[in-house]
């Protein structure tokens, strides 16, 4: 069987998580690495480093272990148990 390719994920992705504003920088050769940077409501903002594991569709956020998917250009993150009210879709 073909190995799957790996994808180039990297480049700056935007959307939001309820009224957060989230920015979520994607950078390294592969697009193993990247920066989480979520502000809310009131200017507070918060960054995260991020790590993927692409054979695995994981992507780490802080201590935050989720699941992503690349649909064209957008990324969708579901967290571990899939609950459809937590997903974030950023898109590129």
């Amino acid at each position: 069987t073909p190995e799957a390719q790996p994808t180039n994920i990297d480049g700056t992705y935007t959307g939001q998580d309820e009224r957060d504003r989230i920015t979520l920088v994607v950078t390294g050769t592969t697009g193993t690495t990247g920066t989480w940077t979520q502000v809310e409501t009131d200017g507070e903002q918060e960054i995260k480093q991020v790590s993927f594991d692409a054979a695995n569709q994981r992507m780490i956020i802080g201590d935050d272990v989720n699941i992503y998917a690349i649909n064209g250009n957008q990324m969708i993150i579901d967290d571990m148990d899939r609950e459809a009210s937590d997903r974030i879709v950023l898109s590129k």
